[in-house]
């Protein structure tokens, strides 16, 4: 018994397995956030002298859906995209700008001074500098020997 595939001819095809067909080496280049571990957001940590700084990779993001909390020794970033479907009677064929929603928790270290942390938001950027505290040296107090 001989099976044919109909599909594998031109004049067969659907408008979507057409449009699938075109799109289907730029989805492998474009990067993956949901292979990231847990479908995290990509995040480098670095340590200056005077504070710490966490850049979080979250390009095509609008600044105005972050949310940065600090409660006792935990920060907590999140992004949650407010979707509007501001075209009413046109159908979408294909959806490729996904903004998807995240929420990141790090500890923050007892150096770290949690009220003067900073944000922005800069060229799909968002980073954070957190200070350190100024270090408490114990006061030297000479004693008399008598």
């Amino acid at each position: 018994m001989t099976v044919f595939n109909l599909n594998n001819r031109p004049a067969a095809r659907t408008w979507n397995g057409l449009v699938n067909d075109l799109f289907a080496d730029f989805e492998k280049s474009q990067p993956n956030y949901s292979s990231q571990p847990n479908g995290k957001i990509p995040v480098n940590i670095k340590e200056t002298e005077n504070a710490y700084q966490l850049e979080l990779a979250a390009p095509g993001r609008n600044k105005a859906n972050f949310s940065l909390n600090v409660e006792k020794n935990s920060l907590t970033i999140s992004y949650d995209e407010k979707t509007e479907t501001e075209n009413q009677g046109v159908k979408s064929i294909r959806t490729e700008f996904l903004t998807p929603s995240f929420k990141r928790t790090f500890i923050l270290d007892e150096k770290v001074n949690a009220e003067q942390i900073e944000a922005r938001y800069d060229n799909g950027i968002l980073i954070l500098t957190l200070p350190k505290k100024a270090e408490v040296k114990p006061e030297v107090k000479q004693i008399s020997v008598q």
